[in-house]
């Protein structure tokens, strides 16, 4: 017997975002769709993040909060999961916001179409601006595809969907990927599972681009490692299902390899166990099928043939870039 109300489960992981958590939470109490819970970890927050929440949830009995030590965002989302009781799963990050329709229009779309995962649009804005136009995915209705899709990564992001909680049940999130992956990784997992997937083509998500301290801003050998570790494991699901994707996921290999050798040269920490790994890369994977990517071979052989001063350099200009570019954003 179908449910007529199902209840949803909204799953907000917060980390140090006492100027956002507001009108995060307020977006989701907003909802048109009246019956869900409002899971809310706050991930051992410095800045105030956790009295806001409090307050907030003192007066809205959906909202279930819960406090903890810094255990990193992996271990955040898994306890979420963990937590929710909803026939289905919407994840909205905690300095960004949803439409006040977003749930509304989701569960009718799981009733009307039987579908296992719901794929909806998302816009980013920094402040009261919007910054570009709304992406709005593709009508496709073969799962197949979209497996495919999650596993190049063309979909990775929790908040761009919603899936049935029997779906995500036995799903957790890689407590080695603390810095950036652990989404996709978890993707990858729940379209794999899914029979049925339903587009609604409108905009219901918003990312909030003007957060210096998202991890998606971070600029650090760490994150080009685990993004490294990301699209290894990418090509080896690729062999199995898709062998023409294999070389697009070699590129990326190569790609965050040598970024994270020539950043680690040019002074970001990382440790000596993951920068060993990301020069074995370099030497042991077989690049012949990459086609292009001259900057990314030459620093190969620059690494492989010990020549750091030129890594080096490259590490330390890339890196004043990308830290010109986030002020510039900011």
């Amino acid at each position: 017997m179908t449910n007529d109300n199902p209840l949803v489960s909204v799953i907000v992981p917060a980390y140090n975002v006492a100027p956002y958590i507001e009108k995060c939470l307020c977006s989701i109490q907003s909802q048109t769709y009246k019956n869900i819970e409002i899971i809310v970890i706050n991930d051992g927050s410095t800045d105030g993040t956790g009295q806001i929440i409090q307050e907030i949830a003192d007066k809205d009995t959906r909202i279930v909060y819960t406090e903890q030590k810094n255990h990193g965002v992996s271990y955040t989302k898994s306890f979420g999961l963990k937590e929710s009781h909803g026939e289905y799963i919407v994840w909205v990050d905690s300095d960004d916001y949803i439409a006040v329709d977003l749930i509304e229009c989701v569960v009718r779309k799981f009733k009307d179409t039987g579908a296992d995962i719901v794929v909806f649009g998302h816009q980013d804005f920094k402040g009261n601006m919007v910054l570009n136009n709304a992406v709005i995915p593709p009508t496709i209705t073969d799962p197949t595809e979209w497996f495919k899709r999650a596993v190049l990564d063309y979909i990775s992001m929790l908040p761009t969907y919603s899936a049935k909680a029997t779906i995500w049940k036995g799903i957790s999130f890689l407590s080695d990927r603390t810095h950036m992956g652990e989404d996709g990784a978890a993707t990858i997992e729940v379209f794999k599972r899914a029979r049925k997937i339903s587009v609604i083509p409108e905009c219901f998500y918003y990312y909030n681009k003007g957060n210096e301290n998202a991890l998606t801003r971070q600029v650090s050998a760490d994150v080009f490692y685990e993004l490294m570790e990301s699209w290894i494991d990418r090509e080896k699901i690729c062999e199995e299902h898709f062998p023409k994707s294999c070389a697009y996921c070699m590129q990326r290999v190569l790609t965050y390899a040598v970024k994270t050798y020539c950043f680690s040269l040019a002074g970001l920490a990382i440790s000596d166990e993951r920068k060993k790994r990301a020069g074995q890369i370099l030497i042991e994977m077989d690049y012949s099928i990459i086609r292009g990517r001259f900057r990314d071979k030459f620093l190969r052989w620059a690494a492989i043939h010990k020549m750091d001063w030129i890594c080096r350099y490259y590490g330390l200009k890339k890196y004043r870039k990308m830290l010109a570019k986030n002020m510039i954003d900011k």
